[in-house]
């Protein structure tokens, strides 16, 4: 058999060659092993026993070619399996991937142990703790800053996904130092002009997000701005799911975190979003007003100077469910904390009548969210007329007082309580003259 022998090449089984002393047949079995290990959903199992041989390899050889083809076979063995990532583990193979990130000058080949060790770390808690127990964090951040300025896009994408990695919200968020470091990092990798690297960096900064106390760091860095342009103009839509669900989280936070997204002009930017035909990323942005309207009056007002209510009333009737639910809770939260000034804006838009219609909506939540809002435009209706509530009239108008009624008897406390309260309050009714339906 050649060096050459294309039935050696394809056969499954030879891997003989990989424990020659020849370096010119070691790379060619090495090359026959990452091609099978980067098929779509390759047998790793089966092919776990190289991984020893692998390693011994890694230690031998000093050629990149060789280096490269070691590495990624061991990326392939870690990736998304946990036999291949324990196999690594037993056999030592963190310490000498971590010996060969300190001595190759080969870029390839380093972007190649980052990988391997993001698969690693992926696995669980226990896993992503003993890579960075073998200072790999930072090995990373030092080789993300070489990248940079050598302006490597393609290895600079998968530092920056391997570093987001690190941050996965079902693991325990990481220590002070780490965060700082990491969150700095994609700011700056989120201001490149590529695209992906700019993705990848978004979600580096969503996962760190999950601790809130890096909120404020992130209006700080002055990224809003990046942010607010990328959502005018980005169409992929898992970038703008990421960078509204950033947004969304800013707005949960306390009135001057969220004050930062209406100083930054994105209520003009979600008016935009609230006309897209993609149900997932609508919901998400109708979730972040909802964050807004549960702020304060001036906030709330905010929305309604954006002539954001007219379009999300309409959606109150839509037919996608998780729409409807977000719809009703950016009504009930300005009902809640805005100013009569803005229910006066929402009843001459009708929401009544469409607040009416969910009255009778399957989902305990919505009907609840309605009843509050009923309650609560009742209740400023109250102070607003001086003799008559005429908010009291158009609910009866719009059929809302009879479902209203009804609803003495649904199987939820929460909303009989309020429903009873609406009742006594606005309408002097004796609730128990209602009769039992």
């Amino acid at each position: 058999m050649t060096e050459n022998s294309s039935n050696f090449v394809s056969a499954p089984s030879s891997v003989e060659w990989l424990y020659s002393n020849d370096p010119k047949k070691q790379l060619i079995c090495l090359k026959s092993i990452r091609k099978k290990l980067s098929k779509k959903d390759p047998d790793i199992e089966n092919m776990l026993y190289v991984t020893s041989r692998v390693l011994e390899l890694i230690i031998s050889r000093n050629d990149s070619e060789g280096l490269r083809e070691c590495t990624w076979i061991l990326t392939n063995i870690a990736s998304g399996y946990s036999l291949g990532v324990d196999e690594i583990l037993k056999l030592n193979g963190t310490t000498i991937l971590k010996k060969l990130i300190d001595k190759t000058s080969d870029n390839i080949v380093k972007n190649q142990c980052f990988w391997t060790f993001s698969n690693i770390a992926c696995e669980d808690e226990q896993c992503r703790d003993h890579v960075l127990s073998l200072g790999i964090f930072h090995s990373l951040i030092t080789f993300i800053k070489e990248i940079f300025e050598e302006n490597d896009e393609d290895i600079l994408k998968t530092c920056i996904w391997t570093l987001a990695n690190f941050f996965l919200p079902k693991f325990t968020s990481l220590h002070d130092d780490y965060c700082k470091l990491g969150l700095k990092m994609f700011i700056k990798c989120f201001r490149h002009s590529n695209q992906i690297l700019r993705k990848e960096a978004a979600f580096g900064i969503l996962h760190i997000m999950e601790n809130r106390k890096y909120i404020d760091n992130i209006i700080e860095s002055g990224i809003l701005n990046d942010i607010r342009t990328e959502l005018e103009f980005e169409e992929d839509t898992k970038m703008l799911s990421c960078m509204i669900r950033i947004v969304g989280n800013l707005a949960w936070g306390n009135d001057q975190q969220t004050q930062s997204l209406i100083d930054n002009d994105f209520i003009y930017v979600f008016h935009k979003l609230l006309y897209t035909e993609h149900k997932e990323l609508l919901k998400e942005v109708i979730w972040t007003l909802s964050n807004i309207a549960a702020g304060n009056r001036a906030q709330v007002k905010a929305i309604m100077d954006g002539q954001i209510f007219p379009k999300l009333i309409g959606m109150l009737n839509d037919e996608n469910f998780r729409i409807r639910r977000e719809a009703v809770w950016v009504i009930n939260n300005s009902t809640q904390n805005g100013s009569s000034e803005v229910i006066v804006h929402l009843v001459k838009l009708e929401v009544l009548k469409y607040l009416t219609t969910l009255l009778d909506d399957d989902d305990h939540e919505i009907v609840k969210a309605c009843v509050d809002s009923i309650f609560n435009i009742l209740q400023t209706g109250e102070m607003y007329f001086k003799d008559v509530n005429l908010f009291a009239i158009l609910v009866d108008k719009y059929g809302s007082l009879k479902k209203i009624e009804h609803l003495q008897f649904h199987k939820s406390w929460l909303i009989v309580d309020k429903v009873l309260r609406i009742l006594e309050s606005f309408y002097k009714r004796d609730v128990k003259e209602v009769p039992k339906i």
